[in-house]
């Protein structure tokens, strides 16, 4: 049903305001963050590289929330479109923010 499908996409959306997701990221974010410390305006290689492996993160934590809640990557979708296009909610708005920063380099 349209309501099941909604609280299973809702956990998903959860995913990233998840203990385990924060540490993972905040602990990347520790280790990478010296690598940003320019004298200057370059623009490091490795720069690239790291916001690669920060996309594999965000992937990896969807992944495993789409598989523990039952909900195909499809579905996931068809419900971020038509959310969207209605309102946003806190916990929409929390893992855009985390799929901004994993595809917008």
């Amino acid at each position: 049903s349209i309501v099941e499908e909604s609280h299973r996409v809702k956990n998903v959306l959860a995913c990233v305001q998840q203990p385990e997701f924060q540490r993972t990221v905040s602990c990347f974010v520790a280790t990478h963050c010296p690598s940003f410390v320019v004298k200057s305006k370059e623009h490091r290689h490795e720069w690239f590289a790291l916001h690669v492996d920060y996309g594999h993160i965000f992937e990896a934590c969807l992944e495993q929330a789409l598989l523990i809640f039952g909900t195909s990557d499809v579905e996931f979708a068809a419900f971020l479109e038509r959310q969207m296009c209605t309102v946003e909610t806190p916990e929409l708005k929390s893992f855009l923010d985390a799929l901004v920063f994993a595809e917008d380099y």
